[in-house]
């Protein structure tokens, strides 16, 4: 599962009534090589990664100044089904892809080794990069973890190395504790990378009366989280704050792909469909701000980007290279698109400021979701804010006689004039 959505805290959220970052099934396979007959396959449960939250650890002195080091925090659920038995131990993994300038490596990890009931306490990240008890930290402390209460058996594994994995074990031939764990790393990662693969893996074992002469099986999957830059202003500081122009993409249907494959692959494409458009105007992706969202995109041009040029030019290219995907592709991707000129800037959670809570309001409104059901034969439906229509469409040689209709975009507690087209229906192409 990839794009999750990222900022300058790297958070990919999974909360409640939102799809998790990542999706690990918990299996039975019958074993019948010797049986010539379709193997069995039972569900048993899921590990579910529904929060990977990071953010800059800034170390007083840092010991190595060719690695960036960052704070992980990723909450994950254990769950079986109603009548399977827990398991009497299950894991989680994070293991990181190694990228062409080395791979990332995980140096100190909370929990460390849990043997006996322990209570809700805070830890703290010093500026050595590593976690102690707060009551504990000899020195200035770099973070405060609340921590929840944590049972007996919890081992980790992988530090020093390129994944990390905690093993929770039933204690006196009991079983796992079901529901929410909570695990912290420090990752060091190769400075300068904007961000990683994350492969999320999980394991589990069952008692031989459980297990019914089955073999207990778990997957992976892989989802990328975006790294909050090394030196960014703090969140609220005014010379964070820019005047960009920007635009979001939303995938039509995205919520009715239920297998997680077929998601994945239209965030593949997504990307590369976004990533050559902006390349087409002049543009590297990888030099803009932008935050994945699950079913779409968020992106801010640059602030010497000029209006007047790049969005007639973005979309063109962006209806341009969607339709020339679609051609090669059985499962059609449309998109929603909004844009808008607005203050910007990089707060915890991603995005913030007027631009993001503009078009993230247009794109959800009704005038663009009824222009979608109202021509099914669009691949692309845009709409833009009054402000980017006076200033970039009607100024502009080509889009000033394209079809632009004048539309009221209303969501729940707003509501604005904006311009709504769609390219290649009477409009744009």
């Amino acid at each position: 599962m990839t794009g999750t959505e990222t900022g300058p805290a790297g958070t990919a959220r999974g909360a409640a009534g939102v799809e998790p970052v990542a999706e690990v099934a918990l299996s039975l396979v019958e074993d019948v090589r010797s049986k010539g007959v379709q193997a069995t396959d039972v569900s048993v449960g899921h590990i579910r990664f529904h929060s990977w939250q990071v953010e800059l650890a800034k170390a007083a002195a840092h010991d190595e100044p060719r690695l960036d080091a960052y704070l992980v925090r990723a909450h994950y659920d254990v769950d079986c089904e109603p009548d399977v038995p827990p398991p009497l131990w299950a894991e989680v993994e994070f293991g990181f892809d190694a990228g062409r300038s080395g791979g990332p490596l995980v140096s100190a990890a909370l929990p460390g080794g849990v043997t006996v009931p322990e209570p809700a306490r805070t830890h703290v990240l010093t500026s050595r990069l590593d976690f102690a008890a707060g009551d504990e930290a000899g020195d200035e402390p770099l973070v405060r973890i609340p921590f929840p209460a944590l049972a007996p058996d919890i081992t980790v594994f992988g530090v020093g190395s390129p994944a990390v994995r905690w093993r929770h074990t039933g204690v006196a031939g009991g079983s796992v504790r079901l529901g929410s764990h909570l695990g912290c790393f420090v990752l060091r990662v190769p400075a300068g990378r904007r961000e990683i693969d994350v492969r999320a893996r999980a394991g589990y074992a069952l008692s031989d009366a459980d297990a019914m002469g089955m073999t207990p099986t778990a997957g992976s999957d892989v989802f990328t989280v975006r790294l909050p830059r090394h030196g960014a202003p703090a969140a609220g500081d005014a010379a964070a704050t820019s005047m960009r122009l920007g635009f979001t993409l939303d995938i039509v249907g995205y919520s009715k792909r239920e297998v997680v494959r077929d998601r994945r692959a239209l965030h593949a494409r997504l990307d590369r469909i976004v990533r050559d458009a902006v390349d087409d105007i002049g543009h590297d992706l990888d030099d803009l701000d932008r935050q994945p969202t699950g079913d779409g995109i968020h992106v801010a041009l640059p602030v010497d980007a000029d209006p007047l040029h790049d969005l007639p030019a973005l979309i063109g290219a962006l209806h341009a290279r969607l339709t020339a995907d679609n051609h090669r592709h059985t499962d059609r991707i449309r998109l929603r698109m909004a844009a808008d000129f607005g203050s910007f800037l990089w707060a915890e959670l991603g995005f913030e400021g007027d631009l993001v809570l503009s078009f993230s309001r247009l794109v959800d409104s009704a005038p663009v979701r009824e222009a979608v059901v109202d021509n099914p034969q669009a691949d692309l439906v845009l709409l833009v804010s009054e402000f980017v229509y006076q200033q970039a469409v009607r100024a502009h040689p080509v889009l000033s006689t394209r079809k632009f209709t004048r539309v009221e975009a209303h969501v729940k507690g707003y509501q604005a004039p904006a311009w709504l087209c769609v390219p290649g229906v009477g409009g744009l192409g």
